[in-house]
């Protein structure tokens, strides 16, 4: 309709759908960090842990 109305032309929304696809692969991107950082950082505080644990052993 907005097309025919003359409220936008055909090219503006070629260019609408390409920044659509990039912004969809940045949040890919995103979701990749946050998920690998999260798991590092798990790793990091289960390692801190045990290390307390194994300290914490070793006074008793």
């Amino acid at each position: 309709n907005r097309l025919a109305e003359g409220k936008c032309q055909a090219p503006a929304g070629v260019v609408f759908i390409g920044l659509i696809s990039e912004i969809k692969k940045i949040s890919r991107h995103l979701a990749n960090i946050t998920d690998r950082t999260s798991v590092s950082f798990s790793k990091q505080s289960a390692t801190a842990v045990n290390q307390k644990l194994a300290k914490a052993a070793e006074q008793s």
